[in-house]
């Protein structure tokens, strides 16, 4: 990947310090007796949505062999929200549930041209190229309707930011009925993840099914992602931070890289959840904004600190 180690940190360690920040940060922002309800199952499907995004860009990174990549690549983002602001701008008042059934069906769309695309015979690089375009045309569409469509276009903002405001129990059930098994079935799929690493054929000189495994990943993938976005819009850097973080800590093996990745993600998320609530209650900070801000500034220090030339 290119990626050198800032510290060589045992695979135990690895685990334990992202899982130690997570429950600490759940205690700083743990609800009172007032509005508990409400709080926590906002906290709990900020940890579920930040922990499907951290594995599925530790996933995606691991199939296109390439460190820059994130679940917005594959194109399930922004076929989810497009999904989503097509149906506000038919039903204003569709309920959370009502859109986070939408988001699935942009995400079953993406799969579907993925698949179409596989059945061609395309190339790990080409595969990108096709999510990037899909991403593309999708926002493109998206800032259509927003402009011709304004009557839902605050709402739909939301989504366009991403936001934790409005969890709840269903929500929440939801996003834990499409995340546990993706998550589980992904580190099942951690070996096959390390042999990735090794080039594109690999699975040629081994007889592994090289193209039910892709088509397996980006399935998994493209479900994570949806039902985040489905739950907390469409909310960038979290997929792409966290393995960065995990490499740069020295891990390899994909078993610790994607359940450090996701818990990463879940603490990321989780922390932003609660910093949004509290530094300038009663008013709130989306989310999604404070990822941004947040990632970005990494991503700027770790560009003229860390990977400059001697």
């Amino acid at each position: 990947f290119g990626l050198a180690a800032l510290i060589k940190l045992p695979k135990f360690f690895a685990i334990a310090i992202p899982a130690t920040l997570l429950m600490l940060t759940a205690m700083a922002f743990w609800p009172d007796a007032v509005g508990f309800q409400f709080t926590a199952w906002r906290m709990a499907v900020a940890v579920m949505a930040g922990l499907g995004l951290g594995m599925a860009g530790c996933a995606l990174q691991a199939l296109f062999r390439n460190p820059m990549a994130s679940p917005d690549i594959s194109g399930a983002t922004s076929a989810s929200v497009l999904c989503i602001i097509f149906a506000l701008q038919v039903w204003p008042d569709a309920s959370r549930v009502d859109l986070f059934l939408w988001a699935l069906v942009g995400a079953g769309i993406v799969v579907t041209i993925l698949f179409i695309a596989m059945r061609y015979q395309l190339r790990v690089s080409q595969l990108a190229l096709l999510g990037i375009a899909i991403s593309a045309w999708c926002g493109t569409v998206a800032s259509m309707v927003l402009t011709f469509g304004a009557g839902a276009a605050s709402v739909t903002v939301l989504w366009l930011t991403g936001t934790t405001y409005g969890a709840d129990a269903q929500i929440g059930w939801l996003l834990l009925a499409v995340t546990l098994p993706c998550c589980l079935l992904l580190l099942a799929l951690a070996r096959h993840l390390d042999l990735f690493t090794l080039g594109e054929d690999w699975g040629l000189h081994l007889g592994q099914p090289l193209m039910r495994l892709r088509l397996l990943i980006i399935l998994l993938v493209v479900l994570l992602t949806a039902a985040a976005v489905a739950a907390v819009g469409a909310i960038a850097f979290v997929g792409l931070l966290s393995p960065h973080i995990l490499r740069l800590l020295g891990q390899t093996r994909h078993w610790v890289l994607l359940l450090g990745s996701g818990l990463v993600g879940a603490w990321f998320l989780l922390l932003a959840d609660g910093l949004g609530r509290t530094l300038i209650a009663p008013f709130e900070i989306a989310s999604g904004i404070l990822v941004s801000i947040i990632g970005g500034l990494y991503f700027i220090c770790l560009i003229l600190l860390g990977y400059r030339r001697p």
